[in-house]
């Protein structure tokens, strides 16, 4: 049986893409449509826009302008893939730097599995800006055999 992922809030670095190439099956969820494009494509793999949080529905989404981020990567690597669907996570900083916002839609972790006929996780990777629990705070439908939490960051 093919070992199956999920990765919400994926970016477009410091991916799963590498558990793909070892020929796992899983979803991809990025809110930004720019970097959601930009991740190579694999047979067996779902790529998905929206928002993974507590509720369905819709939500605006906050985010640096990813093509400014792309010009400005050395000097300000730090905002590269950061947005949020919160009025806090580091969206109050410099405010000359381009912000874009657009609405994205919203679904429980439970409406992702759902909607896309999984029936097993085996990785489970999350990086939403701080509203990670959220996801796991709300009615779900599915039941881990193991959950373990890692909080990385880079200061």
């Amino acid at each position: 049986m093919n070992k199956f992922f999920i990765e919400i809030g994926t970016s477009d670095f410091n991916t799963l893409e590498h558990l793909a190439v070892q020929g796992w099956s899983g979803i991809f969820v990025e809110p930004d449509p720019w970097y959601l494009n930009k991740l190579r494509r694999f047979t067996g793999c779902i790529y998905e826009q929206s928002a993974i949080l507590d509720y369905n529905g819709t939500t605006t989404f906050h985010n640096f302008d990813a093509e400014w981020v792309a010009e400005h990567q050395d000097s300000e690597i730090w905002v590269h893939g950061v947005g949020t669907t919160s009025d806090m996570n580091n969206m109050n900083t410099n405010p000359d730097w381009p912000r874009v916002e657009f609405e994205v839609n919203v679904k429980t972790l439970s409406r992702l599995i759902s909607n896309h006929g999984v029936k097993r996780i085996d990785f489970l990777k999350t990086d939403i800006e701080g509203l990670d629990t959220k996801i796991f705070y709300c009615e779900n439908d599915f039941e881990p055999n193991d959950l373990w939490f890692f909080d990385k960051q880079v200061i």
